[in-house]
């Protein structure tokens, strides 16, 4: 565990694990010194004094995801710690780290908000079900003020404020009034260049203005394209905007304000040769690469703004997606209708579906350009002047007789006396059926019942089973648990109706999985072992009897006992007693596991005997080219897939994070991949999030299921590897070097774009500034290059 405290790294004696939120800083023991307290994901409860000492430890029975707080809860004057996590009780602490109380609660990954509460002080705590819990431990003698001394979560999770408002605190200024100095000194050295830019923006404006001054039939008319520039504007008049805060704190907000007006010069540039390239418009509209955020106009030499029409090749039965930018020159809001009309071969035509690209809330308070929303029933695009806005479309093959197909897009403004602007696009079906291919396994967690999606289960399981999404993960809630007596036989008959309807309606699923530790529990405590493994193999048979029933076999489902071996200490030691139950009860039920990294080598050995389906964290297995883990899973196991589970989820990119994942898990071997998650909770996404949770949804709620861009590229991932294997199936039949090298190369190069750093380091430091937009434009030529080569080998 690393603190940075007084502008100095400090190492508390004894630290064990690292910790996965913010540490809490208060005056914990008497004395006016500040100490240091965390616990971290093995359940290490630290205090530490300014200097990195350890001045105690405790060990709680979990891990713990958010920081202890710090007051005097039951009132006897002295300042206590209150701790919360992954158990089913709230632990408080006094200051010389011994547990006052164990209060009865729950297992919640948030932490305690303190309020003042008619004189006594209260702690609301957040469940993981949702619920609420409000504790009080003042007791009735107690006569010390109920304050919050040591506020936490003001603000933000960063706790700003927690200790500058605080009159009486021993906090020191100088590192603060350092820090402001150094960027306000910054900022003054930029200023000069912010107004040559300025400057520089003008004369381009200037320019623009007098050339739509000339134009004929629309008159005069300024395409002011400074939007950026008057922001830039706004700061040099010291105007108190919500960007004058990052760039006053942070240099690498100075640094982004630098890199903007360069784009904004750049796309000045840009609009004026493309006005001499095609003449006058209100509007410009150019092809642009789906991949990655809405770019704006840039250097002249960008490939997408020469280019001149779509071109896209795909295989029957396959999607394959398109963009294109819009860009209002004009000082008007215009309104442009989109059209797409297929030329000649009437319906055999791969299907066109249009989308608009929406921003939306990230986990960091920024935008992601994600969200693909189908257009509305007026096929109309909004823009305010000086706005580029994108639509992104896919082109659906059908099984029909392959070709080359021509299509126009058009894209009409709502303005008398104003000519549309076409662009044409080509798809080439190839004579392949991409559904002839092997599919991979495909698993992104889904509870549908607890998410806001639940009121459109068959709209939900018809986009998912389009996707590729094969696997599908079964939770308690559509399970019975069987209760049992003291002579091991179940009270009453199980209940499979939740189950069974859960099966009916999602048809074309290929394998379930069980997520439920225990499936009996005694009617009461103190029941023997005998009866519990007698009732565990009677409810283990119904269930098997059941799944026959529904034509599941024992190939097509497993038992997911415990999420994420290795997360924290014990969870590989109940994984094996939960397996070795099962076993017990029926040895033919295939079991699933889904490690992540901190399971060593040791752990993983211990598993395999009871391991059929392995599933590795990506980031924690499948990085290094000689895991000597992931070799033990392939010797031991039946089955390996793989998944990823990484927060800042809507900024990974959709290239070699999400399509990548399903080329890096084809080069280690694995037969299968999987994100976290489809849909999971009752965040909206659309929102900024309370949590963090809502980043990793893979689809948005609205009228139906929105998708993404994220979505999309998992999709286009399966299709690869569909494609992958028709090949292979060529090859077998009839040996080629060609083919063989293609593939070899196709695995290499693509599945290695997933072990770039995409967020393996520290993520909240390095943002998207690590990858470029030339660097995704290098990637889509990658893929494109090797689908089409393993097309024309295929044939």
């Amino acid at each position: 565990m690393f603190f940075q405290f007084g502008g100095e790294g400090v190492v508390p004696e004894g630290g064990r694990s690292e910790i996965d939120s913010t540490i809490a800083v208060g005056n914990l023991v008497e004395g006016g010194n500040l100490e240091i307290v965390c616990v971290d994901l093995e359940g290490n409860l630290v205090c530490a004094n300014a200097h990195g000492r350890e001045l105690w430890r405790a060990t709680l029975p979990s891990r713990a995801r958010r920081p202890p707080s710090i007051a005097d809860f039951d009132g006897d004057g002295e300042r206590d710690l209150l701790v919360t996590g992954y158990f089913s009780k709230f632990y408080l602490f006094n200051s010389e780290g011994e547990t006052i109380e164990e209060t009865a609660g729950f297992s919640t990954n948030g932490g305690a908000t303190l309020i003042e509460n008619h004189g006594r002080l209260s702690a609301a705590i957040p469940g993981a079900d949702g619920n609420v819990q409000c504790v009080t431990w003042r007791k009735e003698e107690s006569t010390a003020p109920a304050k919050v001394e040591w506020g936490m979560y003001r603000f933000d999770a960063q706790q700003t404020g927690s200790l500058l408002n605080q009159p009486d605190s021993m906090v020191s200024q100088t590192a603060i009034e350092k820090d402001r100095e150094t960027a306000i000194a910054r900022l003054e050295r930029l200023l000069p260049g912010l107004e040559q830019g300025v400057d520089e923006l003008e004369v381009q404006r200037k320019a623009l203005a007098e050339k739509g001054a000339s134009l004929p039939e629309i008159g005069a008319m300024e395409l002011d394209l400074l939007e950026v520039g008057k922001r830039a504007r706004d700061l040099l008049e010291n105007r108190a905007t919500s960007e004058m805060v990052p760039l006053l704190t942070t240099a690498r907000a100075i640094d982004r304000g630098v890199a903007t007006m360069e784009r904004a010069r750049g796309q000045a540039e840009a609009v004026m040769n493309r006005l001499e390239e095609k003449g006058p418009a209100p509007f410009l509209v150019w092809e642009s690469n789906p991949w990655w955020q809405i770019r704006e106009l840039r250097e002249e030499t960008d490939p997408f703004l020469k280019s001149e029409r779509i071109s896209l090749e795909m295989y029957r039965n396959e999607t394959e997606s398109a963009a294109i930018n819009l860009m209002n020159l004009s000082e008007e809001t215009l309104t442009i209708q989109v059209g797409v009309e297929s030329k000649g071969e009437g319906g055999k035509a791969p299907e066109v579906t249009v989308f608009e690209v929406v921003s939306v809330p990230t986990e960091v308070e920024d935008f992601s350009d994600d969200a693909l929303v189908e257009l509305n029933k007026g096929n109309l695009v909004r823009l305010s002047p000086g706005e580029t806005r994108q639509v992104f479309l896919n082109f659906a093959a059908g099984p029909e007789r392959s070709g080359t197909f021509e299509y126009e897009i058009r894209f009409s403004p709502l303005l008398p006396l104003v000519e549309p602007a076409a662009f044409p696009a080509q798809v080439r079906v190839h004579d392949l059926d991409i559904l002839d291919g092997t599919a991979p396994h495909l698993c992104t967690w889904g509870y549908l019942y607890s998410s806001l999606l639940k009121d459109f289960p068959e709209e939900t399981w018809r986009d998912r089973i389009s996707h590729g999404n094969n696997v599908l993960v079964v939770t308690s809630h559509d399970l019975p648990t069987g209760v049992y007596d003291a002579s091991g036989e179940l009270v009453e008959p199980l209940d499979w109706s939740m189950l069974g309807e859960f099966i009916d309606t999602r048809p074309g699923l290929d394998i379930l999985l069980f997520l439920k530790a225990d499936f009996v529990q005694p009617a009461e405590k103190g029941f023997s072992e005998e009866a519990r493994q007698k009732a565990n193999k009677t409810y283990v048979k119904s269930w098997v009897d059941f799944l026959a029933s529904k034509g599941i076999g024992y190939d097509r489902f497993a038992y997911y006992p415990v999420d994420e071996p290795g997360l924290s200490p014990g969870l590989v030691e109940r994984f094996i007693d939960y397996a070795k139950d099962c076993r017990a009860a029926d040895p033919r039920v295939r079991i699933y596991t889904d490690p992540v990294e901190r399971a060593d080598l040791e752990d993983i050995e211990a598993m395999a005997p009871y391991v059929d389906i392995w599933c590795p964290n990506r980031s924690g297995f499948l990085l290094k080219d000689d895991d000597p883990r992931m070799e033990v899973m392939k010797r031991e196991g039946d089955r390996l897939w793989t998944y990823e589970c990484l927060h800042h989820a809507k900024h990974r990119p959709p290239l070699h994070y999400y399509r990548g994942l399903a080329w890096l898990s084809a080069l280690r071997g694995c037969t299968g991949f999987g994100f976290w998650s489809y849909c999971t909770h009752r965040d909206n996404p659309w929102f900024y999030p309370e949590n963090a949770l809502h980043d990793y949804l893979l689809v948005y709620p609205g009228d139906g299921v929105v998708t993404s861009r994220r979505w999309e590229s998992v999709r286009d991932g399966v299709e690869d590897l569909r494609a992958l294997s028709l090949l292979k199936k060529k090859l077998a039949e009839n040996p080629n070097p060609e083919g063989e090298k293609a593939i070899e190369g196709a695995l290499e190069e693509l599945g290695r774009f997933a072990i770039l750093p995409n967020g393996t380091g520290d993520f909240s430091k390095e943002g998207l500034e690590w990858i470029t937009p030339e660097m995704v434009d290098e990637e889509y030529a990658a893929y494109r290059r090797h689908r089409e080569r393993i097309a024309e080998l295929s044939r």
